[in-house]
């Protein structure tokens, strides 16, 4: 078929028409699930998770319970700051109306009603014993729950060709994203 440089000149046109075929059937598909090409994110991103809105709803009750108003509570967020997490300016974004929020890399003397910390912060979750943060000295009298704030997606956990192709043209995947959580502590007073 391909027999001489100048039939390769020829089709060679056909080639990116087709790609842009594809592309644009993969964005009309897209469409139909409110993915268009403007609101899609990139491959790798870091975006709230479903618990966000459950997270600030969850602090809105609790401040209004144990502080003096609902975003008067007082609130200490136990978290190492490292150069490349991103939970820590998630954390400051969604508690920037709580007045009353301290920010450390260890458990302060005194703790607040309510304390936030690294899942991997959790005392028993260390095989060690290492707590450098300190949340093993909340004791019995904090009960905590997680939430998970960010989510991250990666083409890595793809696996087979069909699902490359599925990423490709209709920027789907079946693999869940892996969630960043956090873990929200409650000081129980002797009547709860």
């Amino acid at each position: 078929v391909f027999g001489s440089w100048r039939t390769v000149a020829q089709v060679w046109p056909v080639v990116p028409l087709l790609v842009g075929l594809f592309w644009g059937l993969g964005q009309t598909a897209s469409l139909s699930f409110g993915q268009g090409a403007g609101r899609q994110v990139g491959a790798v991103n870091l975006l709230p998770a479903t618990d966000t809105a459950d997270f600030a709803a969850t602090l809105r009750n609790l401040g209004a319970q144990k502080g003096t108003g609902a975003r008067e509570v007082k609130i200490d967020v136990v978290w190492p700051a490292r150069v490349a997490d991103p939970m820590l300016p998630t954390l400051r974004w969604q508690l920037r109306d709580y007045p009353n929020a301290r920010f450390s890399g260890s458990l302060p003397a005194d703790p607040a009603p309510l304390v936030i910390t690294a899942v991997s912060g959790v005392a028993g979750s260390d095989p060690a014993g290492d707590d450098a943060s300190g949340v093993a000295r909340l004791g019995a009298t904090y009960r905590g729950r997680e939430f998970a704030l960010l989510q991250r997606w990666t083409p890595a956990n793809l696996g087979d060709f069909n699902a490359h192709l599925r990423w490709v043209l209709f920027r789907e995947a079946k693999n869940p994203p892996e969630k960043l959580n956090v873990l929200l502590w409650v000081e129980q007073s002797e009547s709860e």
